[in-house]
């Protein structure tokens, strides 16, 4: 094609994005955003600490490890290291794992999953800054959100997950920025990662623990291709939109409902970062709002599970899908994430004990009788009453208990705390941080480390901060 020819012909997307892309700055990025980022990357990181207490995260690392050529990756709170991009994955994961780290409600997408797990493998790869660490975090979760928004929440509503298939993007983007590729090769980069991105919610079915590596998994993709790219490999330039692009090859029917406007709008000019959910409860951010009011009801009332008549969940009707059915299995989850995924047993579980935290994960509280019988009493109502534009910045639900002697006891949780309508402050993220660290180690080092990622920019060094956070 002449250049004449190509000068009239739109920019695809991938273009667009590359282009940005390439001449992303740290100086660029407004105070506010910076300050949040590096408290959402704190609370990813606790989270990474307090999953290593579980088995599916010793199993993953064993799986792994053994292959010491070239073992330079850094996982976090974990004392062996790994080939850099088992790292990723591997941090992606304990990130991931225990479905308590951040959500961009607008795209459905968990972020830092993907983003921070490519930004702290490839900088520690690299031996960038600390600077650099946090500016392609930043980078990363800026484009990825976008992308995960065109969608408008319908990849999930099919049974895809978006941090999976979008994950590798954030790969290609962090990834591309630190080797320093052009825009023409970041363009390239998307295209091959195309080829990579995948991941469905069958675990959400069963229980299985494979949805857990799907962040990570994809990061790694994006990484190589961003690699393969540097190398000259050709990518498809419309990797979005394409005839078989990412959203018309996995949304059939439903491409209609995409905005693509979305992907690169306000690039540069608004950021998305404030906009990212943090979750104090370590669940579907769809049952945050009935874990939350189910809480204040137990709290402000002291009602007992032997007093109840019956619960009921008024719920806005994206959540059903996710959270609600198939109901009889909601109401008796035979996996951790069966109950996270459960307004029935999340709802029953937080009356009874006034709180939902990891011990009511755990095992033990999976088999707890009172909890069971009174997720037995627990139904849930569409209310359609509950706007899209509510869903985009908050995840609202109404719990109403009747008691046996007649009482009703309701709230309804409209500005969810952790949403956009209701952040987590800075002080409740270092509790959080401090609580999930305090799970493997003393509060000095907690503390130090919580001290140690605020600070990231004074870090000269990616690979000693990265080492840092090893077990």
């Amino acid at each position: 094609m002449n250049a004449a020819v190509q000068a009239e012909t739109p920019n695809t997307i991938a273009e667009t994005v590359g282009a940005y892309a390439a001449s992303f700055r740290y100086e660029d990025i407004p105070a506010h955003v910076l300050e949040q980022a590096r408290y959402i990357m704190l609370d990813g990181i606790g989270i990474a600490f307090a999953s290593t207490n579980f088995d599916f995260a010793q199993r993953a690392f064993s799986a792994l490890s053994g292959q010491e050529d070239g073992a330079s990756g850094s996982v976090i709170g974990i004392a062996g290291k790994l080939p850099m991009r088992d790292a990723v994955m591997m941090n992606g994961m304990l990130m991931h794992g225990l479905d308590f780290d951040d959500t961009f409600f607008a795209g459905g997408i968990h972020p830092t999953s993907s983003c921070l797990s490519s930004a702290l493998g490839v900088a520690e790869n690299l031996n960038a800054s600390g600077t650099d660490l946090l500016t392609a975090y930043v980078l990363g979760m800026e484009t990825v959100t976008r992308l995960a928004g065109v969608a408008q929440g319908a990849l999930n509503q099919g049974g895809l997950h978006p941090s999976s298939m979008l994950g590798g993007f954030a790969g290609t983007i962090i990834a591309g920025w630190l080797m320093d590729l052009t825009a023409e090769q970041l363009t390239m980069a998307q295209g091959i990662t195309i080829g990579t991105a995948a991941g469905t919610l069958e675990s959400l079915v069963d229980g299985s623990w494979t949805k857990r590596i799907q962040p990570g998994w994809a990061a790694t993709g994006g990484i190589t291709a961003a690699r393969l790219a540097r190398q000259g490999f050709i990518g498809s330039r419309a990797a979005y939109e394409g005839k078989f692009g990412l959203y018309p090859a996995h949304m059939g029917a439903r491409v209609s409902e995409c905005d693509f406007s979305i992907a690169t709008r306000g690039l540069g000019s608004t950021w998305n970062i404030p906009l990212v959910a943090l979750k104090p409860f370590p669940a579907c951010h769809a049952t945050q709002a009935v874990i939350q009011a189910a809480i204040t009801i137990s709290q402000e009332t002291g009602v007992q599970a032997e007093d109840i008549e019956s619960v009921l969940a008024i719920i806005p009707p994206h959540y059903v899908k996710l959270v609600c059915e198939p109901i009889e299995r909601k109401r008796r989850p035979d996996s951790m994430y069966g109950a996270q995924f459960s307004i029935p047993y999340t709802a029953a579980c937080s009356l009874i004990n006034g709180r939902f935290g990891l011990l009511q994960i755990a095992d033990a509280a999976l088999r707890d009788t009172r909890t069971l019988e009174l997720a037995q009493k627990v139904s849930y109502q569409v209310d359609t009453n509950f706007t899209v534009e509510q869903f985009k910045t908050s995840r609202p639900a109404e719990l109403v208990v009747k008691t046996k002697d007649g009482r009703t006891l309701s709230h309804k949780v409209v500005k969810l705390m952790g949403s956009p309508d209701r952040p987590m402050t800075h002080d409740e993220i270092s509790a959080k941080f401090m609580d999930n660290t305090g799970t493997v180690m003393s509060k000095a080092r907690a503390q130090a480390l919580h001290d140690l990622i605020l600070n990231i920019e004074t870090c000269p060094s990616a690979r000693d901060f990265a080492n840092l956070l090893r077990g």
